[in-house]
């Protein structure tokens, strides 16, 4: 393996990180400033996308399994990128907030999130587990997860500042489009040194498997690790996360939270993130992935549920950040160990598809999450998405210890 090889897919993929973080925090800002009151439209919008991506990502990812690694990173990154340059003219060009307005920013918010889901799919589902392998496979998985959570880290630190100026959010945009190039050029390099373990599967292995939802889900349904990968689109049911769009505009409009201060709660939220990626490989030894992943889980219920009796009980809203904060250490542990197992245990003929289905389940639940926002849109109502919140992931514990238990290592 060429010295640099990590680098050369770490490097890149932090790059666009930090411009997809900083923009994820300036949707829900752009969308409140616009349209102030209530959460029914970044419920919408985020609904919108999100139910796209449910039923559109499994059937774009089995297409793109047949399909040229380096077109796929074309057609990716292009999509992105024409995402947000229409989300961008659309506030350069509309002098007032309107419905058609949010019509066009939701479509090309879609565009947006269903080519960053294929762009996760098809780097930590193909590329990875293909080019690396053993202890190798591993290694890298922690150093991207940790690179991410320094993305997640410094993007919104910066991004809270550069959106208290005038032209902040056309900055962040131009951040993003600028990022999609580069991560191209860097990628496409791996995929030249790479190209004999980046081949197409071949048609006739994917004709064992039926080009449908409904029969890939019935597939992934098969898998033993099943009930872990549920629980892994459980943690997407949430409002308690400094991550969320519901939070950040919630925050921002009932408590006139600044945007400075929305930017370093995500930031302290990915830097805490970072400390499973620490010890990872010392405690898998110990505990093997399966329990490691259990641990987690069950440490960011805990977490989430002091900060709903902090947030709705005592009304103490600074206790409650800090231990939404914290609950993210039980979060990223348990995603990096669900990661490592989906590669190891998936085989590769279809782990593409299967986390095709993973990624769609995710979304799923999200979508569910939005709905709820909808009906409940008031900050009164924000008890009763914090309370769902604590009842999903905590099923979502239970399914992960069942698996720990039924596949000790």
């Amino acid at each position: 393996m060429p010295l640099g090889t990590q680098e050369s897919i770490i490097i890149p993929r932090a790059i666009t990180r930090f411009g997809d973080h900083a923009w994820d925090l300036a949707i829900p800002i752009l969308l409140i400033r616009l349209f102030p009151g209530n959460l029914d439209y970044i419920a919408t919008y985020s609904l919108l996308y999100t139910a796209t991506v449910v039923f559109a990502v499994p059937r774009i990812a089995q297409w793109l399994n047949k399909q040229n690694r380096l077109r796929n990173l074309a057609f990716i990154i292009i999509m992105q990128a024409i995402g947000v340059a229409v989300t961008l003219l659309t506030v350069l060009l509309s002098d007032k907030a309107t419905i058609s307005s949010f019509v066009i920013i939701s479509i090309a918010g879609v565009a947006c999130r269903v080519g960053s889901s294929l762009a996760d799919i098809s780097l930590m589902a193909d590329w990875i587990p293909r080019i690396f392998t053993d202890h190798h496979l591993g290694i890298i998985n922690s150093r991207l997860r940790r690179s991410d959570l320094i993305m997640e880290v410094t993007a919104p630190f910066f991004a809270g500042f550069i959106l208290l100026s005038t032209w902040g959010f056309e900055l962040i945009a131009l951040i993003n489009i600028l990022s999609f190039g580069a991560e191209y050029v860097l990628l496409k390099r791996i995929y030249h040194l790479y190209q004999t373990q980046l081949t197409p599967f071949s048609e006739a292995i994917n004709q064992t498997q039926n080009r449908h939802l409904l029969k890939s889900l019935k597939n992934t349904a098969a898998l033993p690790i099943f009930p872990l990968i549920i629980a892994t689109a459980t943690v997407w049911f949430t409002v308690l996360t400094p991550h969320g769009n519901l939070l950040a505009a919630h925050l921002k409009d009932y408590y006139h939270t600044p945007e400075d201060t929305l930017g370093i709660v995500r930031s302290l939220g990915a830097l805490v993130g970072i400390i499973p990626t620490l010890y990872y490989s010392h405690l898998v030894k110990n505990l093997g992935t399966f329990k490691f992943a259990a641990y987690h889980i069950t440490f960011q219920i805990i977490a989430l549920i002091v900060a709903a009796i902090a947030l709705h009980g005592v009304h103490f809203l600074w206790l409650s950040l800090a231990a939404i904060i914290i609950s993210r250490i039980g979060l990223y542990g348990f995603l990096l160990a669900a990661t490592e197992i989906t590669q190891r245990e998936v085989p590769e003929a279809i782990r593409l598809e299967v986390t095709g289905v993973s990624s769609s389940l995710k979304y799923f639940a999200s979508m569910l999450l939005y709905c709820a926002a909808i009906v409940w849109s008031s900050s009164e109502d924000f008890i009763m998405l914090s309370l769902g919140t604590i009842i999903i992931i905590g099923i979502g514990a239970i399914l992960s210890w069942k698996t720990a238990l039924k596949i000790p290592k």
